[in-house]
């Protein structure tokens, strides 16, 4: 067994003392004045041994204290410097959330008002309202009809006029013609007769016949534009604007005289005279056109007869279909 002979030196060793480290701050001056006792030599021993502490001369040094970077105000992560932010001069104000770069300068708003929507530019030129205007042309495929008077001779409320060669035409006004109803009935001697026709024609170009000893109403029996029966031909003005053209036929083999008396609703009344003579079975005795919504009515005194499908023929009426020259197919 080998002998060691350094541990002599080991039991005579004295523990060194730290250096006093220099004043740092002023707080803590009392603290590093202060030296440490030595400890026994035995308990060195035990703490080199044990692993406590470190050989003589090699003690580890004290860790150097970082200084503490000053708190900053600014949000900029990556700066390798504290900044102290700067002040902003006084009346100046941003409302920017760049917190890195000058800001631009604000634009100075323009004391300029202007009522334009355009926000680019300058606005429009006020339009010139001393120019005439010119029509609008309406949306749609449409044109409106522009009125126009027809200077045809007209007829007052309550007011009776008889129709003759030189004075056969009258327009109705547009309240005439649009509401109740037009009456057209013969005015005849004791015990004489006279029916009455009506044939039409509609805006959508269908033709139509009505008559007291066949069909009494129509062109479409459930809702009748025209009906006929003993007190002569009604006309149903309601509607009015669906109508384009009609023509009144006496329906019978002579004519026995008396007058034809239209009556308006609101008391107008034109009157037709009668002659007293024989027929071919119908002849024509009034028409009537509607222009602009007002009706234009005609004393046709026509010494022209004939059939009642000749007669409907010399008027343009030609798309009715026949039994008989006197019986329309209805």
């Amino acid at each position: 067994m080998t002998t060691r002979t350094d541990l002599p030196y080991l039991r005579r060793r004295v523990r060194p003392t730290a250096p006093a480290a220099a004043p740092a701050a002023a707080s803590t001056a009392s603290e590093a004045s202060a030296v440490p006792t030595p400890a026994p030599s035995g308990t060195a021993v035990a703490d080199f041994l044990s692993g406590r502490s470190v050989r003589p001369g090699r003690e580890r040094p004290a860790p150097e204290s970082s200084p503490t970077p000053a708190p900053t105000a600014s949000l900029d992560l990556g700066a390798p410097t504290a900044s102290t932010p700067s002040i902003p001069a006084p009346g100046a104000s941003s409302t920017s959330l760049d917190l890195g770069g000058d800001q631009p300068a604000a634009p100075t708003p323009t004391s300029t008002s202007s009522t334009s929507l355009d926000l680019g530019g300058d606005g429009p030129a006020a339009p010139d309202t001393s120019a005439p205007r010119r029509p609008v042309a309406p949306l749609g495929g449409h044109t409106r009809e522009q009125p126009y008077d027809l200077r045809l001779p007209t007829i007052t409320e309550h007011e009776r006029r008889v129709l003759s060669a030189a004075d056969r035409v009258v327009h109705l006004t547009r309240m005439q013609s649009a509401v109740g109803r037009l009456r057209i009935e013969p005015a005849l001697g004791a015990g004489e007769h006279l029916d009455l026709g009506c044939v039409l024609e509609t805006i959508d170009r269908q033709e139509s016949i009505v008559l007291g000893t066949l069909n009494r109403q129509g062109p479409d029996p459930r809702r009748p534009m025209v009906r006929c029966g003993g007190q002569g031909v009604e006309i149903d003005l309601r509607r009015i604007l669906s109508l384009s053209r009609l023509l009144v036929v006496a329906v019978a083999p002579r004519l026995p005289g008396g007058t034809l008396v239209v009556t308006t609703y609101g008391g107008s009344r034109m009157e037709i005279p009668l002659p007293v003579r024989a027929t071919l079975g119908a002849q024509a005795l009034l028409t009537a056109y509607v222009v602009q919504g007002r009706l234009v009515l005609r004393a046709e005194l026509d010494p022209f007869s004939g059939t009642l499908q000749q007669v409907c023929g010399a008027y343009g009426y030609t798309d009715l279909t026949w039994r008989d020259p006197a019986t329309p197919l209805v």
